[in-house]
């Protein structure tokens, strides 16, 4: 019998709120690359919509029932569409935005057609725009926390490349590896088993990284973007194919 599919709230955890200084670290490794019309590729707890200003529409898309109807009821005057990345028939409510920016945080690696997903993106993407991609780095750090999270894999430079392989109007502008004190702790956590991402114990893993270490990680993550990380930062940039 095929597994159920994991997406939502249920593939979060809830001690997410308290990486402030984790996700701001994140969404300065991209903010150059942030203006215009921008598509976030899945909505969750709109964090990143909340911390970044645009002077455009800020348009954002989930699988998940409930994480749109949650959005919708904190934000009525928001834009949220219930649709999936990699069935085309579900997102043409986007045709009527073009977008210099598209989002797609930690929500590639849940999609089974990731080449696919990443082809319908591309479609709704300006010429000269960009596709932030932040996934999860190296599958040897695959542990209980991806399982529970409903991540179907972890990339490298390599698996990520062979995902745009068919894309031939782009030009990758940033390609880094991120949070290298986060892999060791990613690492470490193959040899602990968990049954929830809402246990205590993850919990308090995420409270002390973000209070004690995130700053560590950033002092040492120049020496480390070309070798290794918890994640995997990729920028790219759609270019005219004539």
């Amino acid at each position: 019998m095929k597994e159920k599919k994991i997406t939502g709230f249920a593939s979060m955890s809830n001690s997410a709120e308290f990486a402030t200084n984790y996700h701001k670290w994140i969404l300065e490794k991209f903010k150059p690359f942030i203006h215009g019309n921008i598509l976030e590729i899945g909505t969750g707890r709109g964090y990143f919509k909340k911390n970044l200003k645009t002077n455009g529409h800020f348009v954002s898309i989930d699988i998940d029932k409930e994480i749109i109807a949650n959005a919708k009821n904190n934000e009525p005057e928001g834009i949220y569409f219930l649709a999936d990345i990699s069935d085309k028939s579900t997102i043409t409510p986007l045709n009527q935005f073009r977008f210099q920016s598209v989002l797609c945080f930690n929500v590639l690696e849940h999609i089974e057609e990731d080449a696919l997903a990443i082809e319908n993106i591309m479609d709704n993407l300006d010429e000269n725009g960009y596709l932030l991609l932040f996934v999860p780095a190296f599958q040897v750090l695959f542990n209980d926390k991806d399982k529970l999270a409903g991540h179907l894999r972890r990339y490298t430079k390599k698996t990520l490349l062979q995902t745009l392989q068919n894309q031939t109007n782009i030009k990758i502008i940033k390609f880094e590896y991120f949070n290298p004190i986060g892999a060791i702790g990613y690492w470490f956590n193959k040899f602990v088993k968990h049954k929830s991402l809402n246990n205590k114990s993850i919990s308090r893993q995420t409270k002390f990284f973000d209070k004690y270490l995130v700053s560590l990680s950033k002092a040492l993550n120049p020496l480390t973007i070309n070798m290794f990380g918890q994640s995997l930062v990729c920028v790219v940039q759609k270019k005219n194919n004539k």
